[in-house]
């Protein structure tokens, strides 16, 4: 590698289209070069995006009113300043904080995994050809507004799409006398985009019991229904209709008894199935988004997708360890669970 990186490399870095192993051959770069990582920072310098970074910034590392001035600062200078000064003046901070763009790429989930500053001894790693996901730059300026708005907030808003599954219940089928520890867990107040989805529930107090699973229609007319199960979930076989709304309940039979949940005064326990065309763009988003695990699961969950969003938040989580962002989107949507 040459003493300093080419604007080329730059160009792609700020893009995130670098592949994954010279990526983290810059990181390292920047983690030790001023110059470099001053220019990464003013190429990052757009209103939207270094609202978006500094908000994050300030909620993972709980930022003093003055160290976030300070990082505004070194963010929007308009001349190429010393940057000795101002990192004697905050230290370890300073140097975090002047790497606003590897937060950007962590954010964007161009990273898989935290990388240590290089010992001076350590030698850089030779870049290889090796494929890169697709980049998140091919997400649309809303899509992208979206994901910044949402960062910037620290949390991950109800979607609209949710609230006609969240209605209370009426009189359900079956039994109205519910078992305390059985209840409906997904798909719940939630859209999913599989036709043949996976229902889970949790089990009955009484030992040895069996479940059947009963699906139904707007209508409450009768659409699909499992065997005796002992297990606590099951994939249904046939594809439910897309574009449709449907209610699930599930039965535990122990004892010579059989009891229904969810049971007034629970709310019944509802679902929506992607359009055809909804389920093509997901798809299509999938690809787009490539390897940020926070950007899809942040539209995803405004689709509704909530159990899918809460996957990939979970993958987010496994990369960025300790991640206090990406806990506050976990818990946002798991406070929209009913």
């Amino acid at each position: 590698m040459t003493e300093h990186l080419t604007s080329s490399e730059l160009e792609q870095y700020v893009l995130s289209t670098l592949p994954p192993v010279d990526l983290l051959r810059v990181d390292d770069h920047l983690a030790s070069c001023d110059a470099c990582r001053l220019l990464a920072v003013n190429a990052l310098d757009t209103p939207r995006r270094l609202t978006a970074t500094v908000s994050a910034l300030r909620r993972e590392l709980a930022l003093s009113p003055e160290q976030e001035a300070a990082l505004w600062k070194v963010s929007r200078f308009p001349e190429r300043p010393s940057m000795t000064k101002w990192l004697a003046r905050w230290g370890t901070f300073g140097a975090l904080a002047a790497t606003a763009a590897i937060v950007a790429n962590i954010i964007w989930g161009t990273r898989t995994k935290p990388v240590s500053p290089p010992s001076p001894s350590m030698a850089a790693a030779p870049a290889r050809a090796t494929p890169s996901a697709a980049p998140v730059d091919l997400l649309t300026a809303e899509e992208r507004r979206l994901v910044d708005d949402t960062l910037a907030r620290g949390t991950i808003s109800p979607p609209r799409a949710l609230d006609a599954l969240r209605m209370p219940s009426g009189t359900l089928m079956g039994t109205t006398k519910p078992i305390a520890t059985l209840a409906a867990l997904r798909p719940v107040a939630a859209v999913v985009d599989s036709d043949r989805p996976t229902f889970e529930w949790t089990a009955a107090a009484e030992s040895g019991a069996e479940y059947r699973v009963s699906v139904y229609d707007e209508a409450f007319g009768p659409v699909a229904a499992s065997g005796w199960l002992k297990a606590t979930q099951w994939t249904m076989v046939r594809p439910l209709a897309r574009g449709k709304t449907f209610t699930w309940q599930v039965t535990a039979r122990a004892g010579g008894q059989e009891t229904t949940a969810p049971a007034p005064p629970q709310p019944e326990a509802r679902f929506k199935v992607t359009s055809v065309e909804q389920s093509a763009q997901l798809a299509d988003l999938r690809r787009r988004a490539g390897n940020s695990h926070v950007a899809l699961a942040v539209m995803l969950a405004d689709a509704g997708v909530l159990d899918e969003a809460e996957r990939e938040l979970t993958l987010a989580s496994a990369a960025n360890p300790g991640s206090s962002a990406v806990k506050r989107l976990q818990d946002s949507i798991r406070a929209m669970r009913p």
